[in-house]
């Protein structure tokens, strides 16, 4: 099996290489900060830690960093294996075609990991990983993702959610949105159109109960954060054969986010459509 291993930076490592400063520089800042020095070096320890375990254990796979992931091909790969967490995978996950995708939370006791179905406690959970995979001890499920139109282009996939609004959230965001036929005018603080992906994430915290329903379930649903004028359509959900239509009436810096990865412009006299797209196949450890 030809496997590509994509690995996130721990956040020592990554704020050293993008602040430009030394570890005692780095953990100096992190005491005037009064941030938590011992679980930031504790997580930086555990995730090296099973970064090299893969290598070791996978060592004819190729590695990659998380920030380089967009220069490789990876539908070229039998199976993309991510290290890092929820946000990780849906970085790499707008890469992706058709090739699977398997989420490794590589410290489960730091991150929650509702998308990483793979947790990596100690090194025996690797050389498990790897049997399972040898021996073909695992399923493939295909998780709903949203696709969407901003006037007439098509952006990148949602695996999570798209949100729409303005971009600093001080700012009122304005639509028209389109519900099966009913124009509806919103007044809000931007609007979260989600998948059952992303049914744990921003849209769970958004004060809505929609609850939580399986990435493989092929609806999704929107939900007006903050609204201004109750109009009754706060929050609502779509099948697989209908779509979403907003046109923007934001005055200032309206936006359309991808995964809180991306970013399409969204302005006044924008339109956008969103629906069901092709789905993410994810592979799932058998056990």
């Amino acid at each position: 099996m030809n496997i590509l291993i994509v690995s996130k930076y721990s956040k020592l490592e990554w704020e050293e290489k993008t602040l430009g400063l030394t570890r005692d520089e780095l953990i100096k800042k992190y005491s005037k900060e009064k941030a938590n020095l011992n679980a930031i070096l504790k997580s930086h320890e555990k995730q090296l830690a099973v970064r090299n375990t893969f290598k070791s254990v996978f060592n004819n796979a190729s590695f990659v960093m998380l920030e380089d992931a967009n220069k490789q091909v990876l539908d070229l790969y039998d199976l993309v294996i991510v290290c890092g967490g929820d946000n990780a995978l849906t970085k790499v996950s707008h890469y992706l075609h058709s090739t699977p995708l398997l989420g490794i939370n590589s410290d489960p006791e730091r991150s929650s990991g509702c998308l990483t179905r793979y947790k990596i406690k100690d090194d025996q959970d690797v050389y498990d990983l790897a049997e399972k995979l040898d021996f073909g001890e695992f399923n493939i499920e295909q998780w709903t993702r949203l696709e969407a139109m901003v006037d007439g282009k098509v952006i990148t996939s949602a695996t999570s959610e798209y949100f729409f609004g303005e971009r600093l959230r001080k700012d009122m965001s304005r639509h028209i949105l389109v519900y099966r036929g009913q124009e509806i005018e919103q007044k809000c603080s931007g609007l979260i159109v989600a998948t059952g992906a992303g049914s744990t994430g921003w849209l769970r915290s958004s004060g809505h109960n929609m609850g939580i329903w399986k990435p493989t379930e092929k609806w999704f649903g929107f939900v007006a954060t903050e609204p201004y004028n109750k109009t009754g359509f706060e929050y609502r959900e779509l099948n697989e054969d209908e779509e979403l239509k907003l046109y923007s009436l934001n005055d200032n810096d309206g936006m359309c986010s991808v995964d809180s990865w991306e970013e399409v412009p969204f302005s006044r006299g924008s339109e956008a459509r969103i629906y069901l797209g092709e789905p993410l196949q994810v592979l799932v450890p058998n056990g």
